[in-house]
Formats: C-alpha cells, sequence, structure tokens
C-alpha cells in the first residue's frame, strides 16, 4: 500500500510566509495529496483591518493562494471563516462597540456563504470562540458569529471548522447543542485542534475532528480513539515563526515515524488520511 497524506487544516500567506505554491509543493513531495487552507484575518496579510472591504480583500487573496495550490496537484478544499480573535482586535484596536464587531462578522460571514454556493470556497472557517482569557462580552459577540456560522453553512449545505477552547466534554457539549438547534448534522463540522480529551467526545457526538500532527499528540490519540479523524498542521506560514505549528511535511514525517515504531499500522493511516477526508470534504481520493 502507497501511503498518502492529508492535511486537514493549514494556513498560506503570501505576505509574510513562503505562500501556497512552495507550501503545497513540498508537501506533495513529502507524499501529500490534500490540504484544507483556511483563510487569515486582513491584517495577517499586511492589509487594513478596518471594515468589511477589507475582509473581501483578503477572501479573495486567499482564493487566488488556493488555486495556486492546486496547480502544484495538490487537491484542495478552500475555507475563509471571522475568526474569534478578530471580535477582539475590532473592538480593542479598531474602537469598535461589540454590536459592532457582530454586524461586521455576519456581514462577512454572509459574503463567505455567498461564494461557497457560487463554488469559488469550499467552506466556512474558522469561526467560534476565544481559548484565551478576554472580556465576556466579546466571547458572547464571538458565539453569535459562530452561530450565525453554523446557519449559513447548513443553508450552503458546506463544511465548517470550529475553534474553540477545546476543553473536553464540555466544549463538544456545547457544540452538539449548538448544531442540533441550528439543524446542522455534526457531520458536517469539525472540532478544529482537537486534542487528547476532546476528540474522543468530538467523535462519540458524531463531529469530525482534525488532530494537530506534533508527534507527542499523534502517539496519544493513536492509542486512544480509531481512525475516526484528521489530521492537521494548523501552519501559520509565517517568517517570524517559522514551523509554527508544525510544517505539514513534518506531519507526514511524524506519522511514518510511528508507523515504523509499530505504535499505527497503513490501514489506520489510510483511513485518517484518505477516507475520513473523502468523507469531510467531498474530495475524489487520490
Amino acid at each position: 500500500m502507497k501511503l498518502v497524506f492529508a492535511d486537514a487544516h493549514a494556513h498560506v500567506n503570501p505576505a509574510t510566509g513562503l505562500g501556497a505554491r512552495p507550501v503545497a509543493s513540498k508537501f506533495r513531495e513529502a507524499g501529500g495529496w490534500f490540504m484544507a487552507l483556511v483563510a487569515l484575518s486582513p491584517r495577517h496579510y499586511n492589509l487594513p483591518n478596518r471594515g468589511f472591504e477589507d475582509y473581501v480583500k483578503a477572501i479573495e487573496l486567499h482564493v487566488e493562494q488556493c488555486k495556486e495550490a492546486r496547480e502544484t496537484g495538490i487537491k484542495v478544499s478552500c475555507l475563509a471563516g471571522f475568526h474569534p480573535a478578530d471580535v477582539d482586535f475590532l473592538v480593542n484596536k479598531q474602537r469598535y462597540r461589540p454590536e459592532e464587531a457582530v454586524r461586521l462578522g455576519y456581514r462577512v460571514i454572509d459574503h463567505i456563504a455567498r461564494l461557497c454556493r457560487k463554488g469559488l470556497l469550499d467552506g466556512i472557517g474558522e469561526v467560534g470562540r476565544q481559548h484565551y482569557s478576554t472580556r465576556p462580552v466579546l466571547i458572547a459577540g464571538a458565539q453569535l458569529i459562530m452561530d450565525h456560522a453554523l446557519e449559513k453553512a447548513r443553508d450552503a449545505d458546506c463544511p465548517v471548522h470550529l475553534h474553540t477552547e477545546n476543553e473536553g466534554l464540555v466544549t463538544v457539549l456545547d457544540a452538539a447543542e449548538r448544531v442540533r438547534r441550528i439543524g446542522l448534522s455534526p457531520e458536517r463540522v469539525a472540532i478544529h485542534h482537537a486534542g487528547p480529551g476532546t476528540v474522543e467526545h468530538a467523535l462519540l457526538h458524531g463531529f469530525a475532528a482534525t488532530v494537530p500532527g506534533l508527534r507527542p499528540v499523534l502517539e496519544r490519540v493513536f492509542g486512544l480513539v480509531g481512525p475516526c479523524f484528521m489530521v492537521e498542521s494548523d501552519y501559520i506560514d509565517d517568517n517570524a515563526r517559522p514551523g509554527k505549528v508544525i510544517y505539514p511535511w513534518r506531519l507526514v514525517e511524524n506519522q511514518l515515524d510511528l508507523a515504523a515504531l509499530g505504535i499505527v499500522d497503513e490501514d489506520y493511516l489510510s483511513r485518517i488520511n484518505v477516507d475520513n477526508v473523502e468523507r469531510f470534504y467531498g474530495v475524489e481520493p487520490p
């Protein structure tokens, strides 16, 4: 069996990092076949981060990056969202009132959903809750935007990536109640950056989950749950923080190393890198 590998959540940034073509090319050389590329906020591309038009420009840039990655031979799902940290940034740095930040978030999500229906984007993400301490009103604002995104994902029939605090069962139960109330299948929702203590609950409640491709995390998850999740690099592509969270090609090396040690077998790796990716993203396997 020839093993191939997927990166279920990564970022590329031509402004401060390598950009899509070099990242996708190197991942393909390492055995990669698929990447889910998730847009960054405007300020990360050295764009203004003041209003709706700035998000439109950032998303346009991201769509072009997804196109460049596809030109390397990698299959790509292209997602864009409204990161919960943007609520903090807009209120604390740009002097928005919380309700103004929420209204902007809604407008950006509506734009993304239209692009999904047109086939220019493949999903919504990332959206969710801050994973750090912040003012309660800002958490509430991020949650309102998350719920709006889940509604739009339901209407557009597209996948969505949730960025949350990942604090185990309570996090998952909260997400489960939201998708139940909204009428979205949990199978369309990926709990992003889910580690041990969260991934097992996410899978039991019917969610998809993406697990960081860090070796110690993978080693624990391989022994904890069956092959029902996907692996992500969450690579941020920033030359000021090289390799954070992990290079996409390193998640390949880590999985192969653990297979060589007998900690995981080839069938398990094929399931998490091909079968689950095909099911969640709707892409044809290699």
